[in-house]
């Protein structure tokens, strides 16, 4: 049968990242030998050419899920006996090793395997066994794989050592015939969002889905595919806001990272977007408070254009375009006249516009509105008017200070510093706000070092802060989300009397 073959890699920008398997939903495939890892000095050998569906495992068992002509094969060179909680899978006994294979033939089935605690309970003869990985893992393997039908779908899954993963799945009907998905793990290839894009990667993860048919590269699909990334609290940059991470594909056509639509879960710490096309993905989110810039200089970065018989000069940093508002600012660049390019209107109208700045080395961020500076004072007002983080470019002072600061305190922030003068949490709060309430919650948190051992109170609601919301949400039995909810508001209003 003719299959196509697919295959999704992570990338780190720190260099080759091994991954393992620990319990773990998603296709598990061995192109080379793996190990588990049991209590007791127990080391088995996963056998290259096994793949099941999921595999979990615990301290003294392993449970695996195998569907239909899939097989998935452990060995122990110390001769032991395995059992089983589905009858028909016995231990094959050999002269310097003991064996079990499962595979259903048709149908799914789950079993879980326990091998006895004695050496050579499998017969006569034996041999010794040695190291392994930590117990209640599986060693790294360099290569996974799936078979999804193209008739019913299916997905596969990347679960990375440090827990986060990245998901495809893939529905019926987008595949013409049935398709081998293959994971594997690279080390280059990839190339970084430039720092003018106030982009940031998110986990130094960089994922590369492939599929090849007969030979020959497939890049796009009859129907979507969706994908769903989870990362870590802890790989969110210092100030970035978690509503600001967005899956990111690579166009190499033109070097750039290109948004796609996406959803993100802020409890589940994952991601989902969907695309009918694969290249490299990853995670990305806007450079935000605390965060320094290392953007190259803006001559080096920019385009300057006018159009043909107007002289407004505009710069192009990104795709997008933005009015350079005097000579001055046009001087502190050191811009030059010569480097100004006249286009036809057309041309300048392939452009999106930006309003959108900050300073460099400042984490506010202003809209230009009315020849004016209006600083974006929370995450809620940013993504009601629809602006987007990839839209922020960083300016130098002479522009930024082209444009007075529009001195309004706006309802929001006026409301806040009287709640936070009455001493009471009394509106919702995730990651990415900031403000007196903010500041309030963190201090109230910080009392309790378990709850919130970094103790810190910046009025940023940040991973930290995120963390800490769980810790509290878990000691009083509220649903770990990470957010401050209504549940969460009346509980703090009981302990804050």
């Amino acid at each position: 049968m003719q299959k196509n073959i697919f295959a999704i890699s992570f990338l780190s920008l720190l260099g080759f990242v091994s991954f393992a398997y620990g319990a773990y939903a998603g296709v598990v495939s061995y192109t080379t030998d793996g190990t588990i890892a049991l209590s007791g000095g127990i080391n088995l050998t996963v056998k290259s050419g096994s793949t099941a569906d999921t595999l979990q495992v615990g301290t003294t068992t392993f449970t695996v899920t195998v569907t239909g002509t899939d097989r998935f094969t452990v060995e122990s060179s110390e001769r032991r006996s395995f059992t089983t909680s589905v009858s028909g899978y016995g231990t094959e006994c050999l002269t310097s090793l003991s064996r079990m294979a499962i595979s259903p033939g048709t149908g799914t089935v789950s079993v879980t395997v326990t091998p006895s605690t004695s050496v050579d309970s499998c017969g006569s003869g034996g041999g010794g066994g040695g190291g392994g990985g930590a117990i209640g893992t599986v060693t790294p393997v360099p290569t996974v794989a799936r078979i999804i039908s193209a008739t019913n779908g299916g997905q596969v899954t990347q679960i990375n050592n440090d827990g986060t993963s990245a998901r495809v799945a893939v529905p019926a009907g987008a595949l013409s015939i049935d398709t081998s998905f293959m994971v594997s793990t690279l080390s280059s290839g990839y190339t970084a969002p430039t720092a003018n894009t106030n982009l940031i990667i998110v986990g130094d993860k960089v994922y590369e889905i492939t599929a090849v048919s007969g030979g020959s590269s497939v890049t796009s699909f009859a129907k979507n595919i969706t994908l769903t990334f989870k990362y870590l609290d802890s790989q969110i940059p210092t100030g970035t806001p978690e509503a600001s991470l967005k899956i990111h594909w690579f166009d190499a056509t033109t070097s750039a990272w290109v948004t796609l639509e996406s959803t993100v879960d802020v409890s589940a710490n994952a991601i989902t977007a969907v695309t009918n096309h694969i290249t490299k993905f990853a995670i990305l989110g806007a450079k935000g408070v605390g965060v320094t810039s290392t953007q190259p200089s803006e001559k080096a970065a920019a385009t300057l254009i006018r159009v043909e018989g107007d002289s407004r000069v505009y710069v192009i940093v990104n795709n997008f375009k933005r009015h350079i508002p005097n000579p001055s600012v046009f001087n502190s660049y050191g811009y030059k006249w010569s480097d100004i390019k006249t286009v036809p209107a057309g041309e300048l109208a392939k452009f999106q516009v930006t309003t959108l700045m900050r300073a460099q080395g400042d984490p506010k961020v202003y809209a230009i509105e009315n020849g004016a500076r209006k600083w974006i004072t929370s995450l809620a007002e940013f993504n009601s008017k629809g602006y987007k983080w990839e839209a922020i470019v960083e300016v130098n002072a002479v522009e930024i200070e082209a444009y007075p600061e529009e001195a309004v305190q706006t309802p929001a922030s006026a409301s806040q510093s009287q709640f936070a003068q009455a001493g009471k949490i009394t509106i919702e709060l995730q990651s990415g706000m900031r403000g007196d309430q903010v500041r309030l919650l963190q201090e109230f948190l910080a009392k309790d070092a378990d709850i919130y051992p970094e103790g810190k109170v910046t009025g940023y609601f940040g991973p930290a802060t995120k963390a800490a919301i769980k810790r509290f949400q878990a000691k009083y039995g509220i649903n770990q989300v990470g957010r401050v909810g209504p549940a969460t508001i009346a509980k703090l209003s009981e302990l804050m009397r």
